[in-house]
């Protein structure tokens, strides 16, 4: 359902459209409150927000535009990508960046933090993720930003000086690790192997096809309590990894539970294959989510890969 008003202003014949797609109109009226906490008035009498099949713009596809004129209009591509499957946080995100440039006249901003963060919502890369429902200091930080592009930056975008190791590993015959592959038409084995980086042995993966699809893997997991970590400080994941005649490709990622939800996914985006030495990967999450209790780590092979990898040396740090 869309809602339309047209508006006529004094003297001179001014035209004024409010026309605004149901389910937008809970952004813009989130966007307006969230304004408003923030000391800023935000007019939404002369506006357009609606749905869309796709925003094409200069060969590259987008989830979102905002469109120049005398009515701000913006337009949002209702994919299962972009919206039809994405969290409230995410839509959010997408529909505060088009208001951004629409209503406060922001323009595209890469820069960063001290950490490393992206400084804004702004931002003209991808912006799924950017906060979550498990960092409201976080987003905190980013709707102060865009309605107040002064803003100092926060106590935890500080460079980490201070770790501590939740897990260093080098993998013993006796290994906890535990393997993990529930697809029938994966021909993956795990095992704890005597080749090794540190001795005397490591966790492998074998795969003689690619037999499965890259929606599908095989992985190495160990679950980690964490007694305290806090928000915003850092996780660092390293291991070090060979692969022998590896053709489509291993990862490395973390997984985080907050209460009895999952409130962090993050993998590797290396081109981990070929034939190589024992070389170290690393995976740093910039900002943990809050009430964090345990993590999971795991190290995968996908299933639409042919070879052998190996893992030795793992480690994690808290860095605060």
């Amino acid at each position: 359902m869309v809602f339309y008003l047209l508006l006529s202003g004094c003297g001179k014949h001014e035209e004024k459209i409010h026309q605004v797609d149901q389910e937008l109109a809970t952004y813009l009226d989130r966007f307006v409150q969230e304004a408003k906490i923030r000391g800023v008035t935000i007019p939404t009498d002369n506006i357009i927000m609606e749905f869309t099949d796709r925003v094409l713009i200069d060969g590259i596809d987008y989830c979102g535009q905002s469109i120049s004129g005398s009515t701000p209009h913006v337009q949002i591509v209702q994919s299962d990508i972009c919206w039809k499957t994405t969290t409230d946080m995410n839509k959010e995100i997408l529909v505060f960046h088009e208001l951004g440039h629409a209503l406060l006249g922001r323009v595209h901003d890469n820069s960063t933090l001290s950490n490393g963060l992206q400084k804004t919502i702004m931002i003209s890369t991808l912006l799924v993720g950017l906060y979550t429902k498990f960092t409201p200091q976080l987003r905190k930080y980013y709707l102060d930003e865009l309605f107040n592009p002064n803003t100092l930056e926060p106590s935890w975008a500080k460079i980490k000086t201070n770790s501590t190791q939740l897990l260093k590993d080098s993998i013993t015959v006796t290994t906890d690790w535990l393997y993990h592959n529930l697809f029938s038409d994966l021909n993956h084995t795990g095992s704890v192997s005597g080749i090794y980086y540190s001795p005397g042995h490591s966790l492998s993966i074998t795969s003689p096809s690619a037999t499965g699809s890259a929606s599908e893997d095989s992985y190495w997991y160990k679950v980690i309590p964490v007694p305290s970590v806090a928000e915003g400080s850092e996780l660092r994941f390293n291991v070090k990894i060979r692969t022998d005649n590896i053709v489509g490709k291993a990862f490395i990622g973390i997984n985080a539970v907050s209460g009895n939800e999952y409130s962090l996914n993050t993998f590797s985006q290396y081109d981990i294959k070929g034939t190589q030495n024992f070389t170290e990967y690393s995976i740093l999450v910039l900002y943990c989510p809050q009430n964090l209790n345990s993590i999971y780590i795991y190290m995968a092979l996908m299933g639409n890969t042919s070879g052998t990898v190996y893992f030795d040396d793992v480690e994690l740090l808290h860095n605060f």
